[in-house]
């Protein structure tokens, strides 16, 4: 078992030098008051973000995004081997990345609420440092390679591992396929004060998102695994996912983004290739809400820096407030077809 930590980005709390010189004048005493300065709002602290940073839904007046614990992102198989997945219904944001034998994994993202069980957890890629950076969150998974831990350590980003206290197995499945992850015990060696991640895209309201071209069905096409979504008129069903009915993560927004692969050093204990998907620079993206797709182009300067998409004509599109499924499809072999 191992946790490795990287340092969490905080809000500063610390008394501004402005401040604290009015302070020291104060303490010092004499007759003569300074005169005093207008207030130009330049000392005033930054206010903070009046949303949640992974959905862009809006907080109840008084109430802050920031929490004591970080991003968790559970990597999740995503096979008939780790069928029926769990605790998908509570995450904010799911990834989805290709993986050895043009096979998928997904990276759940949770924040606003910790669940105590999902399930089938796996082990991580190095593609997950370019996916997990932006918000700094903190892995949770089975294990990895360790050309993957040394690719993480030099990234910045933190992981949990199966031995680390809120791990255990489900005997009713077999193994590799039966590891859980108990989010909240995991959340109690959370160090550090209460901090809001950043935004992981730039958000907007629903009535924003241009008219586009109607597509209520889609396929977002690995190359040998192919996700395939409807839209029933609230959000978007993945008809050949892993999810019950009743346990499923319905994202309000689906946005499939070609991204340039490569090799890894090492091949898994089957001898295939490890794909990384580098998911930094630029490409070609269709993003779909309320039943329509709008083609775009995503950006994303560095490795931990937010995801942004923009119009042919320059123009950004900032995505719609709600839950986003982001499919990051190979850029050479990945497809995405347009059904009735």
């Amino acid at each position: 078992m191992r946790i490795s930590r990287a340092p969490h980005r905080t809000f500063a709390r610390a008394v501004t030098p402005l401040l604290a010189a009015g302070l020291l004048l104060s303490a010092c005493g004499g007759d003569d008051d300074p005169e005093p300065k207008a207030d130009d709002g330049a000392s005033a602290a930054p206010s903070e973000p009046d949303h949640w940073p992974l959905t862009g839904v809006a907080l109840p007046d008084g109430e802050s995004a920031a929490k004591s614990h970080p991003v968790y992102v559970v990597k999740v198989e995503n096979t008939d081997g780790g069928a029926p997945q769990v605790g998908l219904s509570q995450s904010d944001l799911v990834v989805e990345e290709l993986v050895e034998g043009n096979l998928t994994r997904l990276a759940a993202f949770y924040y606003e609420n910790l669940p105590r069980e999902v399930e089938a957890v796996r082990s991580m890629r190095p593609s997950d440092a370019g996916i997990v950076a932006p918000v700094d969150g903190t892995i949770v998974t089975s294990g990895a390679a360790g050309f993957t831990k040394e690719t993480l350590d030099e990234a910045g980003v933190s992981y949990i591992e199966e031995g680390a206290d809120g791990f255990s197995r489900d005997d009713s499945r077999p193994a590799p396929y039966n590891v859980i992850a108990d989010l909240k015990t995991i959340s109690k060696s959370a160090e550090g004060e209460d901090a809001r991640p950043d935004d992981y895209f730039t958000w907007s309201d629903a009535e924003k998102f241009p008219a586009g071209k109607k597509a209520k069905n889609f396929t977002a096409d690995f190359g040998g695994h192919a996700s395939q979504w409807s839209y029933d008129g609230k959000g978007y069903v993945l008809e050949n996912g892993h999810m019950p009915e009743d346990d499923a993560f319905t994202p309000d927004t689906v946005a499939v983004l070609k991204v340039r692969t490569s090799l890894a050093p090492y091949k898994d204990p089957g001898g295939a290739d490890v794909p990384i998907s580098h998911f930094e620079g630029k490409g070609n993206a269709w993003v779909f809400h309320d039943g329509r797709m709008v083609k775009a182009t995503w950006e994303k300067s560095a490795e931990d820096a937010p995801v942004s998409f923009s119009l042919a004509d320059g123009t950004e599109l900032a995505v719609p407030v709600g839950k986003v499924w982001l499919e990051l499809l190979p850029k050479n072999a990945g497809q995405v077809s347009l059904g009735q």
